[in-house]
């Protein structure tokens, strides 16, 4: 839908300090938490408050009313009552608003299974990751390879991560991930792919996580150092 907005957009919107709307309840903010720099208008107060002079928007709730150009973005728990409040916001002529649907815990969930470059590095240089890159043979071929990565293309880890120990280990050169292992990293062209086999192998028992930025950024910020 138009009004929605990714995990990727989100994390963006986040890492830029745009401010963000939490429309749930002030307890389950304080159980739960929330996204840091996030404002609480809970989901009964959203109409009320958007009607409010900026004045008192602004001393009620510490940030700007937004103007009605400008961009708005809500989220909750599970995406229902973010989109309540874009369509109570659209009702008063804010047209740029827009929502997180899958909730404040799924943002959670997928943010802990991002690594990034400071801690892949340091699980490589202390050989305690399990590096696997799903990019195709022709582009590791063509751009190379992170060191100590072992290639599984993403077509074939659904059926690699169901293979025997044996069996794996002749076809891949490497002992097999277990379900017990806390440091499965995958990794590819962009972080799409790498997305994919974290859901893939997550649904066979594994936890995993992924390296977002891609091969070429890994590459950059290796030879920056």
């Amino acid at each position: 839908m138009a009004n929605e907005i990714t995990f990727e957009e989100l994390k963006s919107m986040v890492a830029a300090k745009m401010t963000l709307f939490d429309v749930r309840t002030p307890q389950e903010i304080k159980e739960a938490g929330k996204i840091d720099g996030s404002i609480n208008i809970p989901i009964d107060e959203v109409r009320t408050a958007f009607q409010n002079s900026p004045s008192d928007f602004k001393l009620k709730y510490g940030v700007r009313l937004p103007g009605k150009d400008d961009a708005i973005v809500f989220y909750c728990y599970s995406g229902k009552r973010s989109l309540r409040a874009v369509n109570a916001t659209n009702e008063l002529g804010f047209h740029n608003a827009r929502y997180y649907p899958n909730g404040y815990s799924k943002y959670v969930e997928l943010l802990s299974e991002e690594i990034d470059f400071n801690e892949l590095q340091r699980l490589l240089n202390i050989d305690e990751v399990k590096l696997i890159d799903v990019r195709t043979p022709k582009e590791i071929q063509e751009l190379g390879k992170i060191e100590g990565s072992t290639n599984i293309p993403i077509d074939q880890i659904k059926e690699a991560f169901q293979l025997s120990e044996k069996e794996f280990t002749e076809k891949y050169g490497v002992s097999m991930p277990k379900k017990t292992d806390k440091n499965i990293v995958f990794h590819c062209g962009s972080g799409k792919r790498s997305r994919r086999a974290i859901d893939y192998v997550k649904d066979l028992g594994y936890s995993a996580r992924h390296y977002p930025y891609g091969y070429g950024k890994y590459m950059e910020e290796l030879n920056a150092k």
